[in-house]
């Protein structure tokens, strides 16, 4: 018998081997690489391969090209994930100086700032933009969005070593951080304040209000563009600028690419370099106008892009949502220790932005049969935001098996299978919810998308119509039902984006 040998990883990858890996990467992702940085991108392929177990590019590659974790482990291994808070502090010079006191003068007392980190690493940044808003008593919702899973959960965590902290005041760190031994551990209520959700820059799709990542004020995409092609380049920058308010700012790192050479948008001097925003024209509407917004939308007859399977972070246990098991199960953090009794309740941990114990207590209720729809709306909500959108979609097919009553219910699962590409199946489930509640905005909003994708743009302005009934009839600041939290005047402006490009796609 012959006598079983294991393979090495190889020290280095075929040229046939290693041209495929760039050819996966660049469908998939965009990104490009220089024949200099071929051993680095090799180095990192082989650590991600013995993670897996693995031995050889040709067992592997097939694993990259189809499994989303194996994708996103190699990700996060060929681009760079160094970040340290307040790093490019002129950025958050310009953030106190100026974009906040713009924001100040033109938004409603009661708004929400509202910020994106796009490729947040271990959250230094989103934090770092959370604790200056708080600096300057500006309420705020910051998203940080990255494709490494396992980079998300280290930035939920909130603990960081010294080397996070090089040139942060001493005073900052007391004030926001508690030490214990070599790590800091951020504050419940700056945590509270900001959400990671994965987003593949490249090849999700934004702006959207399932992904969180819409009518932003501020966007921060720093040294990440320089790892695209032109074609994503282009695709990309078009999307952050379409995913900002109509005031908002985009600022990037010193080394990416300027944006107006790919698209149209105002370039900005500033103390702290190059600033884009929508493009004003002189004489015209301001920056506010839809036909300044709609030149950065994707087309809404596009194809979808299909859904990747999440995968847990490596501190989750990834146990299928049933009445009887937690989804999630993570372990207490240091900031919950104390944490009231009274406290411990569904509402208050999603109000709190604690999705893994939202779920598990719903778990808990659940498998005493207690859980209510509402607290199923929000095991199924924080499955979403935490960018578990497989379990979230299982979870809600098994809650309408139970309550097929229940219009958010079928709200959810419009929106859930729209982001998997359903947008037929999404426009039904729209219809059923609308047909339990007329006056549910966000389900007429998923319908108008839902039909606008698959090209019935008149059916998508009746649906934009309705909404827009709706939301004006309400106070600008008044918080939409649905929406965890957003205004009624920002909805409604994204509502007109939508409705403009429907009618445009019509005219085509």
């Amino acid at each position: 018998m012959r006598e079983s040998v294991t393979r090495p990883t190889p020290d280095r990858w075929s040229d046939l081997d290693y041209n495929a890996l760039q050819v996966i990467l660049r469908r998939r992702s965009g990104l490009v690489f220089q024949p200099l940085r071929r051993i680095a991108i090799e180095g990192a392929a082989n650590r991600v391969m013995r993670n897996v177990g693995l031995q050889s590019p040709e067992a592997f590659l097939p694993l990259v090209h189809e499994d989303g974790a194996v994708f996103d482990d190699l990700m996060a291994e060929v681009t760079i994930g160094e970040t340290y808070f307040f790093r490019e502090q002129s950025h958050f010079s310009l953030l106190r100086r100026t974009i906040v006191p713009e924001f100040r003068a033109r938004a409603a007392r009661e708004q929400k700032f509202r910020a994106w980190s796009a490729a947040c690493s271990t959250g230094e940044e989103p934090y770092s933009i959370a604790l200056t808003l708080r600096e300057e008593n500006v309420p705020c919702t910051v998203v940080g969005t990255d494709v490494s899973r396992a980079r998300l959960g280290a930035a939920r965590r909130g603990e960081y070593r010294a080397w996070s902290f090089r040139g942060v005041p001493q005073q900052t760190i007391a004030r926001y951080f508690t030490r214990s031994g070599d790590d800091y551990l951020l504050g419940g209520d700056v945590r509270r304040d900001v959400e990671f959700r994965y987003l593949n820059l490249a090849s999700d799709h934004y702006p959207a209000m399932s992904t969180g990542v819409w009518g932003m004020d501020l966007i921060l995409c720093r040294n990440v563009l320089i790892y695209f092609d032109r074609e994503t380049i282009a695709h990309v920058a078009g999307l952050l600028l379409a995913s900002l308010a109509a005031d908002g700012w985009l600022l990037l790192g010193a080394t990416d690419p300027p944006l107006h050479e790919f698209v149209q948008c105002e370039v900005v001097r500033t103390d702290a370099g190059l600033a884009y925003r929508h493009l004003r024209h002189p004489g015209k509407p301001s920056v506010g106008s839809v036909a300044a917004i709609l030149q950065h939308l994707p087309s809404a007859t596009a194809a979808p892009q299909p859904l990747v399977p999440a995968a847990p972070a490596p501190q989750e246990v990834k146990v299928a949502p049933t009445s009887t098991a937690s989804p999630i199960q993570h372990p207490v953090s240091k900031s919950d220790i104390g944490r009231s009794v009274a406290d411990a309740t569904p509402t208050n941990a999603y109000t709190n932005r604690d999705y893994e114990q939202t779920i598990e207590l719903i778990a808990a209720s659940a498998l005493a049969g207690t859980a209510t729809p509402t607290d199923v709306v929000l095991g199924i909500r924080s499955l979403a935001n935490l960018g578990r959108l497989e379990d979230a979609g299982r979870a809600c097919a098994a809650a309408l098996d139970r309550f097929r009553e229940h219009a958010e219910l079928h709200y959810l699962h419009a929106v859930l299978v729209a982001q998997a590409g359903h947008l037929e199946e999404s426009a039904r489930a729209a219809k059923r919810a609308l047909y339990l509640d007329r006056s549910m905005i966000v389900a007429h909003l998923a319908l108008g998308s839902a039909l606008a994708g698959s090209g019935d743009s008149d059916g998508a302005l009746r649906s934009f119509a309705a909404s827009e009934r709706l939301l004006s009839a309400m106070t600008a600041e008044a918080l939409v039902p649905g929406t965890d939290g957003e205004p009624a005047g920002r909805l409604l402006e994204m509502t007109r984006v939508q409705a403009a490009l429907a009618r445009r796609v019509d005219a085509t």
